[in-house]
């Protein structure tokens, strides 16, 4: 049998009403839109634990032993060192941190901080060094077992040790050199206020060797934006030679998403109120950090 176009359209059509016409009567007889339904996917999804909000996320990483795989590039421009003051350093710090979950909310956490240099026209007080020098300084590991909080405190101990990669005198001592590490830090609501600190001593009797006490207090603080302010110390001492180093830190950073992953961006001025010749007077800092949550 033959059925022209026309046809074959008028028949689909109605042999499709009963499925057009419910939808399009129970639209007409709605007075104003509603929200539409959440699709299976949206209904079975859990809400955001506050970890993995941004504001949450930004607290986590003003924690140094928050349950947060974090990865930060952090690079450093010094000014003003050496005899002279004229030399001036590139320093880039990787550093990984990376905690594995212990039972009854105990965490282990590990931190590395891999050192690239690059410094020129750092002269020392023997007259030695001023050209350009590239490589890489010595590596610090420090690992922590920390406690579950305890009406906002946290408490993490463990080992540090100084692992010999610097690849030219002028970078580092290149001396092993291992010890205790502790970080102790309440954290409230927005506001986090710690202190880490690390004592170690060089494995050699040579006149590079040296013992080490690093403290490192700070503030942090963690506006609704999800902005951080902070101030901050990495103050060291040097046992053999009776030199501080102590400059003083004001960061800003924000935490963003570049599209699943979030990060954090901050920056910060350095000033040295104490420090010997070799060390800066001031500097910048520029950090770029990439946040994994953890699963709980």
């Amino acid at each position: 049998m033959h059925v022209n176009v026309r046809s074959a359209l008028w028949i689909g059509l109605c042999l499709m009403s009963p499925w057009l016409g419910a939808p399009l009567s129970r639209a007409s007889a709605q007075e104003t839109p509603s929200e539409p339904a959440p699709s299976a996917d949206e209904a079975s999804a859990p809400a955001a634990t506050d970890g993995e909000t941004d504001t949450g996320l930004a607290n986590g990483l003003a924690n140094p032993l928050a349950n947060l795989v974090s990865i930060p590039l952090q690079s450093n421009f010094d000014f003003g060192l050496g005899v002279g003051d004229g030399g001036f350093r590139y320093l880039l710090n990787v550093q990984p941190v990376i905690p594995i979950a212990l039972d009854r909310g105990w965490i282990f956490i590990t931190r590395l901080i891999l050192p690239f240099v690059y410094q020129d026209g750092v002269v020392s007080p023997q007259g030695t060094g001023g050209g350009s020098v590239a490589g890489m300084a010595d590596t610090t590991l420090s690992m922590w077992v920390a406690t579950p909080p305890l009406a906002g405190v946290t408490l993490g101990v463990g080992p540090a040790m100084v692992l010999p990669t610097s690849t030219n005198e002028q970078l580092g001592p290149g001396h092993f050199a291992a010890g205790p590490t502790i970080v102790a830090l309440w954290q409230g609501t927005g506001l986090t206020v710690g202190v880490l600190a690390n004592h170690v001593w060089a494995a050699t009797r040579s006149e590079t060797g040296y013992i080490q006490t690093y403290v490192q207090p700070f503030v942090n603080y963690v506006l609704p934006t999800s902005t951080t302010l902070g101030v901050s110390s990495e103050t060291s001492y040097e046992w053999h030679s009776a030199v501080w180093t102590v400059p003083l830190i004001v960061t800003v950073s924000q935490l963003v998403r570049i599209g699943p992953i979030p990060f954090s961006l901050g920056v910060a001025g350095r000033w040295f109120v104490e420090h010997p010749v070799l060390a800066p007077e001031w500097g910048l800092r520029a950090t770029v950090t990439a946040l994994l949550p953890v699963a709980h």
